[in-house]
């Protein structure tokens, strides 16, 4: 086992060969520089270094300042580090942390900036559409067929397909499990849905894909209804509710004294705690029903603020929309409005994004159902003219 000094310095070691190879970035084209990366042993032994620190982008001054932080001398004189290995004294614990915890941050932030580069301006934009299998093994697999909430009849697969195709947006229809970077944007057009393969109770390997291409850079965008509300089970052809139910504070309870006179308490009733996977993973809910009276769409203005209009300045029709599970600020961590609306007095996001790890789940909070064509013209032109035009804005390359 190494010391923890001992750590410090192949931390250093790691990120010094590291932020070299960016240097080379500045002046080659990043797709030429990764293919021709040299394949020996120097090389060889830096990844699993990597894997270690794990997973983006930062500018090159950021890096220096890590080395600032952590050891001031590190520009002065690089041969600091070497007294790391025998001055025991000089890092303890937390300071190892702490430098790990930048080392994978940065790295982390820098890989994800060049996948992008790669993908999406040098290669230009790709977007992947689920298609409703999970991938195993699509012979055997029942599609996902339900879109709760989002049934308008020009949407679904082949409707965002037509609309991405009419502004010369290249597009693959994909299975679950072909989830990767190569796409710069993928679209669910599932509504509350998404296809899944249960592995197990409150076990979803597709929806773990999904989280993991986002935290990775991805942009992942969610239209109709509540994101991930339901998984379809593509072996069974089942839909089924993410959400668990957890008993909370009891509100109804009775007293009674037992047979040696003892006073023992009944618990009735208790408040339900939803645990739903939205809230939970990304810190960000959506809006409810206000009453039993107030169920479902509403019908609101759209507006936008100077800030909403750096993402997408939109011109459209935005009188009379209904919007329904629209972002809600006032209990969400982070939340980043494209569109606002006023839903009982209080302000909500109809269009809006949450930033995930390097990436961020794009959110359409539109009624998309059997009458919401207008609402689905929206929610295209949110994702082609808003965040495909002028994704910098959303996720620097």
């Amino acid at each position: 086992m190494h010391r923890f000094n001992e750590v410090i310095s192949l931390g250093y070691d790691a990120m010094e060969f590291f932020w070299k190879s960016l240097r080379h970035l500045q002046c080659h084209d990043a797709p030429t520089l990764l293919a021709h990366m040299p394949d020996n042993d120097t090389w060889n032994s830096f990844i699993p270094n990597l894997t270690n620190f794990l997973i983006s982008t930062q500018e090159e001054k950021d890096l220096k300042l890590v080395f600032a932080k952590h050891n001031p001398k590190w520009e002065i004189n690089p041969e600091t580090r070497q007294h790391a290995h025998y001055y025991s004294r000089m890092f303890g614990k937390p300071e190892a942390e702490n430098l790990l915890n930048d080392c994978r941050c940065l790295i982390c932030t820098v890989l994800a900036k060049i996948n992008r580069k790669i993908h999406m301006v040098d290669g230009g934009f790709t977007v992947g559409i689920l298609d409703g299998y999970f991938g195993i093994d699509k012979q055997s697999e029942k599609p996902c067929l339900e879109r709760p909430w989002a049934d308008v009849e020009k949407g679904g697969v082949s409707g965002w397909r037509v609309a991405l195709s009419e502004k010369k947006i290249k597009i693959e229809e994909i299975a679950v499990n072909s989830i990767s970077p190569k796409f710069s944007i993928i679209i669910n057009p599932f509504g509350e849905c998404y296809p899944e393969f249960l592995a197990g109770p409150n076990r979803y390997p597709g929806y773990d894909m999904i989280k993991d291409y986002i935290y990775s850079g991805g942009a992942f965008v969610t239209a109709g209804g509540n994101p991930f509300h339901y998984s379809f089970d593509v072996s069974k052809g089942e839909r089924k509710d993410t959400s668990t139910v957890v008993p909370a504070v009891p509100i109804d309870v009775t007293s009674a004294p037992d047979k040696e006179g003892n006073l023992r308490l009944t618990v009735n009733r208790t408040t339900l705690l939803f645990n739903m996977i939205f809230p939970r993973d990304f810190g960000a809910v959506t809006t409810m029903d206000l009453s039993n009276e107030q169920k479902g769409p509403w019908s609101v203005n759209l507006f936008q603020s100077e800030e909403d209009r750096k993402y997408w300045d939109c011109n459209m029709e935005l009188n009379r929309l209904r919007v329904f599970r629209s972002l809600n600020p006032k209990n969400s961590r982070q939340l980043i409005a494209i569109m606002r609306a006023r839903l009982a007095g209080k302000e909500v996001f109809p269009v809006g994004f949450v930033p995930y790890g390097h990436g961020l789940l794009f959110h359409i909070g539109l009624t998309l159902d059997l009458r919401g064509e207008r609402e689905f013209d929206i929610a295209t032109a949110a994702v082609t003219d808003g965040l495909i035009n002028n994704f910098k804005n959303y996720l620097p390359c």
